[in-house]
C-alpha cells in the first residue's frame, strides 16, 4: 500500500477508553489513525446498520506498521448489520478503502463481532502492516471471531473487484474463529503475508463451530478464482470443525501452498480436521470447486484431511488435488468417522482405442473417482468419475498420458449416503495394446491385422483399425497372411492405411499423375486360394482406404445383405508404386448382394481427390453381380495407373 494518514487519534492519555464509538446509522470512518486506546472502534451500541470504517489505520499509528493499543483485547468490536469494515467492492477507490487492524496486546481480538448481520468484511490488511509483511497481530488473540450469523469475510463474488477484496488475516493464534452460522470466508489470505509466497503463521487458519457456512468458491463460474483462500503456513490446522457444524462447505482454495498453487508452505499439521460435524462437503462436483491439500503436517498422525469421531458421518470429499502430506491424504479414524466407508479396489485396466478402460469395484451404486497418483500415493490429479453398477463395477476411461504403463492410480469412493472413503491402495497399470492398432507384419498374434481384424468385429464395429509398424519406418511395410483374414461382419468399421508413418493420400485430379504414398500392402500370395478382404452378413458403413491389396484369388469380397460401404484411395491389384500390376488372379472387387456402395469418389465435394482407386488385376477389375444395386464406381483409374481408362 502506498496511502498515508496525516491525522492520528491516540488514546495515550485514555488507555481505557474508546477511540470512536458509533451509536448511529449511516456513518462513514475513513483516513484516520486510531491508537492507544483500548478499542479503536465500538460498534456495540443499538442495532445499527449501513456504517463504514474505510482507509484507516486501527490499533495501528500512522506509518502502518507500529501497533499500539491501550489496555484492551479488542481493536474493532461489533454488532452492526449491513455495514462495511474495508472496502464495499462497488469498483470505485476500493484500495483506498483497505484498513490496517493490528494490535500490540498478545490477546487481543482485532475484529469481534457479538451481533448483527450482513457484516461485510472486505480487502483489510488484519494482522499486518501496509507492507504486507510485518506481523502487528497478537499471537494469542483472534483476527475475526463471529458470535452471530450471515457475514462475509473476503469478496462476495459479484465480479467486481473480487480480485481485491479477500483480506490478509495473519499472525494469530486463530485467523477466523466461525462460531455462528451462514458465512461466507472467500479470496482470503490466512497465514502468509499479503504475496502469499512467506509464512506469518497463525496456529489454526480458520476454527468452525458453526452450520452452513463456505469457505472458498461457490463455483457458479462467476470469479471462482478470486473466492479461492490461501491458507497455508499455518503452525497448527489450516481448516479445523469442530461442536456439531453441519453443511459445511470447502472449496477451491489452496491448503498448504502459495498463492501459485505449487510453492510448500503447508500448515504443520492438518490440512483439514474434522473432529465433529456431518453433511459437509471438501470439494465439489465441479473442477473450480476442487481444493489443492498438500504439504501439511509435521509429524505422526497428521493428514492432508483427517476425519474422527463416530458423529464425524455423511461428509463428502470430491475432486481434490491431494499430494504431498506428511501421512496420508484423507485419513478416516475408523472410530465411525464417514460410517467407516471401505475405499474402492481397482481391479485392472484394459485397451480402448487408444485410450484405457480402468476397471474396479465397490459397493453398489457408490460413486467413485479415480486420480492419477503422487509419489506417496495419495490422489493428485482427477481423471473422471462412474458411479457402480448393482454387482459394484465401475469403469473410467482414461487417455493419454494417464495410459502408460508403470503409471500408478488411486481412488475414492463416496456411498449413496454421502460418506467418502480414503484413497484405495494404489493400482500399478499394467502395459496393453491397442487393440485396434497394428504394430507388426504377422500373419497372426497380438498386433497383427488378423488381431485387430477379430477386435474390431468382437466389439461391433463403430471403430478405426489404424496403422504404426514401427519396422518400416523407412521402408515399406508387407503383410502376407498365411490364413484368411476374419470377415468383416459388423458395422462401421474403417480400415485406414493413412495411418502409416509416410503414408499420404493423393492430392490431385485427373488427369494429372497421382501424388498419394501407400505404405502398407497386404499380399495374398502366401494364401492365393482366399479371398483378401470380405464384406459378409448385413455390414454396412464399413471403409477401407489407403492399402494396397495383391495377390489374392480377389482383392475385395462383397457377400450378404450389405449396403453403404466404401473402397477409396486403395491400390487393388496393383503395388505400392501404383505402377506395377501385381494382380489379384480372379477378380480386384466382386460384388454380390449389396446396394448402395461406393467405389472410388463418393461425390459429396470433399477429399475426393484421395478417394480415387487404382485398379488392374490378372482376370477381372470389378465384378458387379445381378444381385447388387446401386453401385457407384467413379474417379478410378481402371487397367493400368492414370494413362489408362479413367472411370467416371
Amino acid at each position: 500500500m502506498d496511502s498515508v494518514i496525516k491525522i492520528q487519534l491516540d488514546g495515550s492519555n485514555n488507555t481505557f477508553g474508546n477511540g470512536i464509538v458509533m451509536s448511529s446509522h449511516s456513518n462513514t470512518v475513513k483516513g484516520l489513525s486510531i491508537s492507544g486506546f483500548a478499542m479503536a472502534i465500538n460498534w456495540n451500541v443499538g442495532p445499527l446498520t449501513n456504517n463504514r470504517i474505510q482507509g484507516s489505520y486501527l490499533g495501528v499509528e500512522a506509518d502502518g506498521t507500529t501497533a499500539n493499543v491501550g489496555s484492551g483485547i479488542e481493536t474493532i468490536k461489533t454488532s452492526v448489520s449491513d455495514s462495511y469494515i474495508g472496502t464495499d467492492g462497488d469498483g470505485s477507490g476500493d484500495t483506498a478503502e483497505r484498513n490496517i487492524i493490528g494490535t500490540s496486546d498478545a490477546d487481543a481480538t482485532l475484529i469481534n463481532i457479538f451481533g448483527g448481520n450482513n457484516l461485510t468484511i472486505a480487502g483489510n490488511y488484519i494482522g499486518v502492516g501496509i507492507d504486507g509483511s510485518t506481523n502487528i497481530a497478537g499471537s494469542n488473540g483472534t483476527g475475526i471471531n463471529t458470535s452471530s450469523s450471515n457475514h462475509i469475510i473476503g469478496t462476495n463474488g459479484d465480479g467486481t473487484s473480487d480480485n481485491i477484496e479477500g483480506n490478509v488475516i495473519s499472525g494469530h493464534n486463530v485467523g477466523i474463529s466461525l462460531n455462528q452460522n451462514s458465512h461466507v470466508v472467500a479470496g482470503n489470505i490466512i497465514g502468509l503475508n499479503a504475496t502469499g509466497n512467506a509464512a506469518i503463521p497463525n496456529a489454526t487458519g480458520i476454527y468452525s463451530t458453526g452450520n452452513l457456512s463456505r469457505i472458498g468458491t461457490d463455483g457458479n463460474g462467476t470469479s471462482d478464482s478470486s473466492e479461492r483462500n490461501i491458507i497455508s503456513g499455518n503452525t497448527g490446522v489450516g481448516i479445523s470443525y469442530a461442536s456439531s457444524t453441519t453443511g459445511a462447505r470447502v472449496s477451491g482454495n489452496y491448503i498448504g501452498v502459495g498463492s501459485d498453487g505449487t510453492t510448500d508452505l503447508g500448515n504443520l499439521s492438518h490440512g483439514v480436521y474434522l473432529s465433529a460435524g456431518s453433511d459437509s462437503t471438501i470439494g465439489g462436483d465441479s473442477a473450480a470447486e476442487g481444493n489443492i491439500i498438500a504439504y501439511n503436517g509435521d509429524g505422526a498422525s497428521e493428514y492432508g484431511i483427517y476425519l474422527t469421531g463416530a458423529a464425524v458421518d455423511q461428509n463428502r470429499i470430491l475432486r481434490n488435488s491431494i499430494f504431498s502430506n506428511e501421512n496420508e491424504g484423507i485419513k478416516l479414524a475408523f472410530d465411525g468417522a464417514n460410517d467407516n466407508q471401505v475405499a474402492p479396489a481397482i481391479i485392472t485396466n484394459e485397451a480402448n482405442g487408444s485410450d484405457q478402460n480402468i476397471i474396479g469395484t465397490t459397493e453398489a451404486s457408490g460413486l467413485v473417482q479415480l486420480f492419477d497418483a503422487s509419489a506417496d500415493s495419495e490422489g493428485e490429479t482427477y481423471l473422471g468419475e462412474d458411479t457402480s453398477d448393482s454387482n459394484g463395477t465401475w469403469t473410467v476411461t482414461v487417455s493419454a498420458p494417464y495410459t502408460t504403463a508403470g503409471n500408478t492410480l488411486v481412488a475414492t469412493a463416496t456411498s449413496t449416503v454421502d460418506n467418502t472413503s480414503q484413497f484405495s491402495v494404489s493400482y500399478s497399470q499394467l502395459a496393453v495394446l491397442d487393440p485396434y492398432l497394428v504394430t507388426n507384419a504377422d500373419s497372426t498374434g497380438d498386433g497383427s491385422l488378423r488381431w485387430a481384424m477379430i477386435n474390431a468385429v468382437s466389439a461391433g464395429g463403430n471403430v478405426t483399425i489404424s496403422f504404426d509398424i514401427t519396422s518400416c519406418y523407412n521402408s515399406t511395410c508387407l503383410i502376407q497372411p498365411a490364413i484368411n483374414l476374419p470377415n468383416l461382419s459388423a458395422d462401421n468399421i474403417i480400415i485406414d492405411g493413412y495411418t502409416q508413418s509416410g503414408a499420404q493420400a493423393n492430392t490431385v485430379d485427373f488427369p494429372n499423375p497421382m501424388t498419394g504414398t501407400l505404405k502398407v500392402q497386404i499380399d495374398g500370395s502366401e494364401n492365393a486360394a482366399g479371398s483378401g478382404f470380405v464384406f459378409t452378413s448385413t455390414a454396412s458403413g464399413n471403409v477401407i482406404k489407403g492399402l494396397s491389396i495383391t495377390g489374392f484369388t480377389t482383392g475385395i469380397e462383397f457377400a450378404g445383405g450389405l449396403s453403404d460401404n466404401k473402397i477409396q484411395g486403395n491400390y487393388i491389384g496393383v503395388g505400392l508404386d501404383g505402377t506395377t500390376t501385381v494382380g489379384n488372379s480372379a477378380y480386384g472387387i466382386l460384388i454380390a448382394n449389396n446396394s448402395g456402395s461406393i467405389i472410388g469418389i463418393d461425390g459429396d465435394g470433399t477429399n475426393e481427390a484421395e478417394e480415387r482407386n487404382v485398379i488392374g488385376n490378372s482376370d477381372g477389375n470389378i465384378f458387379i453381380q445381378s444381385t447388387a444395386t446401386s453401385i457407384t464406381v467413379a474417379g478410378n483409374y481402371i487397367g493400368l495407373f492414370f494413362f489408362c481408362k479413367h472411370n467416371t
